[in-house]
């Protein structure tokens, strides 16, 4: 959460407002950490290794709709 947060203020305009309506509005459940452990044993897994943390946390979720700005996340 802090990422997305950190990228609209970075980003500028009325993005950071955008998203924090948005999260007012949906009924969401923050992911649980995962350990260093897990994130060594998986940093392969994807190509940015420093995306590992959070592919690793949706997966253990089982998000329905992981939303992200990241194209490592985007299918080709």
């Amino acid at each position: 959460m802090r990422e997305v947060l950190w990228w609209a203020e970075r980003k500028g305009g009325a993005r950071r407002q955008v998203i924090e309506t948005f999260l007012v509005d949906v009924d969401f459940e923050m992911a649980p950490d995962v350990t260093r452990e897990d994130i060594e044993a998986h940093r392969d897994t994807i190509r940015d290794e420093t995306d590992t943390p959070i592919l690793l946390a949706a997966i253990r979720a089982g998000v329905d709709y992981p939303v992200t700005n990241d194209k490592d996340f985007h299918a080709k």
